[in-house]
């Protein structure tokens, strides 16, 4: 055996080998950061006092697979890469209701998190943003208003040390 046929393996195929560097890939990440954006902003517009978390979800799902059946049809693997979820105040994050029973109805002033994913062949794409229930006439206040600033500051100087050579200590 050559040292050329030692290294292949039959279950990588070309577009897997360039990763990055291949149109096909970044084209599936854009496809799927392209619907990942268009639900996000439909779940936010639904994000009103009365509407059903455990339908916000179903919905987004929904969406998700809509979308992706209208592009790349060659490709068999697509869908949902990480599933709607809507958590409300205190819980941090990934709350999907399975059943109506475990359903949670929003109200105004609730702050909701909203996560959600989609992939071509595994390439995903996903995508969050927090809002606050109510009218925008009425600008948020109080302790609301501090936690959603306080958290936007940290992300941002976070984002501020990531440098290249720069390290975590310890």
């Amino acid at each position: 055996m050559s040292s050329d046929e030692s290294n292949e393996d039959p279950n990588v195929n070309e577009e897997q080998d360039k990763g990055l560097q291949s149109v096909a890939v970044i084209d599936k990440y854009t496809s799927a950061a392209n619907i990942a954006n268009r639900v996000l902003v439909e779940i936010i517009a639904m994000c009103v006092e009365g509407a059903s978390v455990f339908d916000l979800c179903g919905h987004g799902d929904k969406l998700i697979n809509q979308y992706v059946n209208e592009s790349y049809a060659k490709v068999k693997l697509k869908g949902v890469a990480f599933p709607t979820s809507i958590s409300v105040n205190n819980c941090a994050g990934n709350f999907s209701p399975l059943t109506m029973d475990d359903n949670y109805v929003l109200k105004n002033n609730d702050v909701v998190k909203i996560d959600l994913g989609v992939h071509f062949d595994g390439y995903a794409s996903t995508c969050a943003h927090t809002i606050v229930v109510g009218p925008r006439e009425n600008p948020i206040t109080g302790k609301i208003a501090d936690v959603i600033c306080a958290a936007y500051y940290a992300g941002e100087l976070a984002v501020r040390l990531l440098r290249p050579g720069k390290k975590i200590l310890r």
